[in-house]
């Protein structure tokens, strides 16, 4: 019987922390120093080096997390998008 290995395993901070911080990169382009003033301002202390090998090493996960999300939300519709709002309700986005 063999598990799927928790890729967070052995690391100094919990999950929460290492995923917010490459949510943090990726998402809105933030520096890596910014990043590291951001959690320091939530009492996490972190060094950039440290959220630079967390996006490099967590990066590809967190797209492919990404990905799979817009695809399940997001439906072509004629002459733009429908995305999905709510439970139920679609907004027509115009490109």
């Amino acid at each position: 019987m063999t598990t799927s290995p928790n890729p967070y395993r052995d690391f100094r901070f919990p999950a929460e922390v290492i995923q917010h911080a490459v949510w943090l990169y990726h998402c809105f382009s933030f520096s890596l120093r910014d990043i590291e003033t951001i959690l320091a301002a939530r009492g996490v202390v972190v060094s950039y080096e440290s959220i630079r090998e967390w996006g490099l090493r967590f990066g590809r996960l967190f797209a492919n997390t990404l990905k799979r999300r817009r695809r399940a939300c997001c439906m072509e519709a004629a002459g733009g998008f429908a995305v999905r709002v709510g439970v139920g309700r679609l907004l027509l986005v115009e490109l």
